[in-house]
């Protein structure tokens, strides 16, 4: 009989193993406990058998191998180097052949070092060698700054002049110091593609060509695309603005930037002008580059923003390093003729810029969209300019800045055309207090637009400066409901009600009657958390003040115009109980108690959020218990600021 091969008697012990481990599943513990034995027996039988098939195949090819030649691995090569001798003051070169003895006839010559008493205490001079890893760097231009060379570089100063503007005082263009000429090819591309005539009718269609390069230039595209490019430009000259790629954009815009003795700076202020107005919202990328180099090339060319990038000043001036530049033409306007126009564009543009509060986040924005956007940037504006005319801190322009910038970093421009700016400025919007003072004029402006419509709650303003007050409450003067006077009959009843019941002799008791209707009041604003009555507590009890147009809560039961407020002291107690609700409730919040004390206190547990929300929303921006579904639970991110408004109170 054949003796079995060890491959076989692996594959059988594998096998009896897998059927093995099948039993153990619907086994009992003592039978899986010897199946488990069983396994680990076949297991090492099988890895002995294993170890005995590999010493069996290593065997085997020593046995048929040709062992004169495969096991032999012949001598050691000689050493080929010479070892060095360092007692003296030269080293022997070895001759070096390759492997395959190509060129191994020449050696290098041995080259003696002079011993060291030749050179030491010798005055003599570096060396420079370029093929050193250590060069020596041209100390001219802008190498200089770089190579750590302490000599000064001189920049020729191209022109100085004073805008004439309040806050750019002084501007001194200087020529751009530079080791060698960059861009200069793309100049002379640029001088013969503006020279060039487009071959296609402008007026006709003529489909996009795509081109996308990081560093568009005139070399990088094909015959179509500059027949592209040219039909584009002649569009934009004659105020058409075709769709097409972001490159043929910049293109245009460095080939104006790179030929200012060709194309005159007021001309090309008003195509960029152009251009940005009407690609900015294709191409958004453009904000970002336009918003300094822009501001570069008009001051090197001594000309304005056009008036018609005005609208947009309030979205590119944040986006901007040097922002003045962009508020000088608005606050200038604005200050000599009251410009209307730069007026809203000032306070757009400074609440972008420098305020904390945004009112288009108010609840009360979406409804009356635009009486926000009219109103609310013509008080900051009007404010502003006050407080600028004023000389009032932080407003004030007495600062002087210094800023020195390199012109069009990241453009496409020839060294000849880069210049270096410094700049002599005023700014109110890099103090570290005028954040502060925005801030309270935006809410001081949105609480006179919440006056016009009626609305009773109000946003906390607490410092704001007497100069900026003032300007505001007279904007808002003539756009405010009109104050009439009512002279009292009754405290609760409208002019002339009484009059309906002559007979005093009914039994009628008017004093419980108001007792009554002042609870059912009172109870109403528990549970609905809003305010049914004027309450002013400044104004005599005699004697009310009501605003025309204002709306009130007693409109839909069809009272007359003429409301009359509640007394004194039920104001003293309704602010009473809000306060003990809000106070207790948001302790008990904070507690995790929420839900057990607004059913102690019979309130529902909803409207005594509500009113906690509509506190904090005017305080801090926005809702401080959501529902979790279990019940009303404080947001975490705000307990810090929860517990700060408990202690102040």
């Amino acid at each position: 009989m054949a003796e079995k091969k060890p491959e076989a008697i692996i594959a059988e012990l594998g096998m009896k193993i897998a059927r093995l481990s099948g039993k153990i599943f619907g086994a009992t513990e003592e039978e899986a406990a010897k199946l488990k034995e069983e396994i680990a027996q076949l297991s090492a039988e099988m890895r002995r058998e294993a170890q005995e098939a590999a010493r069996a195949a290593v065997s085997q090819v020593k046995k048929h191998a040709d062992t004169d030649g495969f096991w032999d691995l012949g001598e050691p090569k000689p050493r080929m180097y010479k070892k060095p001798d360092f007692d003296g003051h030269t080293i022997d070169t070895t001759v070096v052949h390759s492997e395959n003895e190509y060129d191994g006839t020449k050696a290098a010559s041995a080259e003696k070092i002079p011993p060291r008493s030749a050179y030491v205490g010798r005055n003599t001079e570096r060396r420079t060698t370029t093929a050193s890893y250590r060069r020596n760097m041209p100390q001219v231009g802008n190498y200089a700054r770089f190579s750590g060379n302490s000599s000064k570089i001189e920049s020729k100063t191209v022109c100085e002049y004073s805008p004439g503007g309040t806050l750019i005082n002084h501007i001194a263009v200087r020529t751009w110091e530079s080791g060698s000429e960059f861009y200069g090819r793309f100049t002379k591309d640029a001088l013969t593609s503006h020279k060039s005539v487009c071959r296609t009718d402008p007026d006709s269609d003529m489909p996009p060509v795509p081109f996308t390069s990081y560093v568009p230039q005139y070399a990088h595209m094909s015959s179509k695309q500059m027949e592209y490019y040219r039909w584009v430009r002649e569009n934009i000259r004659r105020g058409r603005f075709p769709d097409c790629d972001l490159g043929y954009i910049q293109l245009y815009i460095y080939e104006i930037f790179n030929l200012p003795d060709v194309i005159s700076p007021e001309n090309g202020a008003k195509i960029i002008g152009n251009i940005w107005l009407s690609y900015r919202g294709r191409h958004p990328r453009l904000d970002g580059y336009l918003c300094e180099w822009f501001a570069d090339y008009c001051m090197i060319n001594k000309c304005s923003p056009p008036q018609e990038l005005q609208s947009i000043f309030h979205e590119i001036t944040p986006k901007a390093q040097f922002k003045e530049f962009y508020l000088d033409p608005i606050v200038t306007r604005a200050l000599n003729s009251g410009d209307s126009d730069s007026v809203v564009s000032l306070g757009k543009t400074v609440i972008e810029v420098s305020s904390d509060y945004d009112y288009t986040s108010s609840r009360y924005y979406s409804d009356n969209r635009e009486i926000f956007e009219h109103h609310i940037p013509t008080a900051v504006g009007r404010a502003i300019c006050a407080a600028i005319s004023a000389k009032e801190s932080p407003f004030s322009l007495e600062r002087v800045y210094k800023m020195t910038r390199d012109s069009f970093c990241g453009a496409i421009i020839s060294s000849a055309v880069k210049k270096r700016v410094d700049i002599e400025f005023s700014s109110f919007t890099r103090r570290a207090d005028v954040r502060e003072a925005l801030t309270l004029i935006a809410k001081y402006s949105e609480n006179k637009v919440r006056v016009m419509l009626g609305i009773k709650s109000k946003l906390r303003v607490e410092g704001l400066s007497k100069v900026a007050e003032g300007a505001i409450d007279e904007y808002f003067r003539p756009h405010l409901p009109t104050v009439t006077t009512v002279d009292k009959e009754d405290r609760y009843m409208p002019a002339d009600y009484l009059k309906l019941y002559e007979s005093e002799d009914s039994g009628f008791d008017f004093s419980k009657a108001e007792e009554i209707e002042r609870q059912s009041w009172v109870n109403t604003e528990r549970l609905t958390g809003e305010e049914y009555v004027e309450k002013e507590a400044e104004y005599s009890p005699d004697v009310e003040v009501v605003l025309d147009g204002e709306i009130t809560d007693t409109d839909a039961f069809d009272t007359p115009e003429e409301i009359i407020s509640e007394p004194a002291d039920a104001v003293s107690v309704t602010d009473k109980a809000d306060d003990s609700v809000i106070k207790d409730g948001l302790a008990a919040a904070i507690g995790g108690h929420f839900r057990e004390y607004c059913r102690e206190n019979s309130l529902y547990e909803g409207e005594a959020a509500d009113r906690i929300n509509t506190l904090f929303i005017d305080i801090i921006g926005d809702i401080v218990l959501e529902d979790t579904g279990a019940g009303y639970q404080i947001i975490e991110d705000y307990r810090e600021e929860i517990e700060d408004w408990l202690q102040m109170q």
